[in-house]
């Protein structure tokens, strides 16, 4: 019995430790994400050398090996608090990088929303893409569709509501000027999202094979409405 005892306060402790562990890592990734999603698109690289080797690390909790089995936790609303990733647009449009979401349906496609600025104002940016199983954890993702909205997003708005509203037709959106499709826009762009670490309220993601030198990272905050 005594022995016993002592295994499973010995079972508690690593668990205690392993937890804190996480969160302490979860805490160094926000810390570190959002001081750089205050500076300049010069200093993209040394975000991400100071990521990487946190997410490598971050990512040895995902007890997930197949993104069907991750999807649940991965369906929902979402705010970028950092990424490296800059998707071909016209010149005279500029994204406004604090003020970024994305909405994952369980119905195999999702939505990326922003509030982009244009020589007029700012107006809302609408990406559609489709997800389907590849392997492992990732996702075979295809963007189909750019909009744009009259204005920018309106702060408490709901996110999946919005999302749902545009996919059935109900959301005031525009063809934008220009090209939509690659290589000047980003429709038809192909490639792998994988989600390296999913849980209740953090998520990181890493974009492969679209063609890009270095790969895009996302990290990412669980929330059901826009953050102004």
């Amino acid at each position: 019995m005594i022995h016993r005892s002592i295994l499973i306060a010995g079972a508690l402790f690593a668990s205690s430790a392993a937890a804190n562990n996480l969160q302490s890592l979860k805490d160094e990734i926000r810390s570190v994400a959002t001081f750089y999603a205050t500076q300049s698109d010069e200093y993209l690289e040394d975000a991400r050398l100071e990521l990487e080797p946190l997410i490598e690390e971050i990512s040895e909790y995902n007890d997930k090996t197949l993104a069907t089995d991750q999807l649940p936790s991965v369906v929902g609303a979402w705010k970028e608090i950092w990424s490296n990733e800059r998707e071909p647009s016209p010149f005279f449009l500029k994204i406004d990088r604090s003020q970024v979401y994305q909405v994952i349906t369980d119905q195999g496609y999702f939505y990326n929303f922003s509030d982009v600025k244009t020589p007029l104002g700012t107006t809302t940016g609408v990406l559609r893409g489709t997800y389907e199983q590849d392997k492992g954890l990732a996702l075979a993702i295809e963007f189909t569709d750019v909009k744009l909205g009259f204005g920018g997003l309106k702060a408490d708005k709901n996110l999946l509501s919005f999302a749902s509203d545009i996919e059935n037709g109900r959301g005031s959106v525009f063809d934008p000027p220009g090209s939509e499709r690659t290589p000047n826009g980003p429709v038809g762009i192909r490639g792998y999202l994988e989600n390296v670490y999913v849980d209740d309220d953090l998520r990181i993601a890493i974009e492969r094979d679209l063609g890009r030198q270095v790969r895009a990272i996302f990290v990412l905050e669980r929330v059901q409405t826009v953050q102004k």
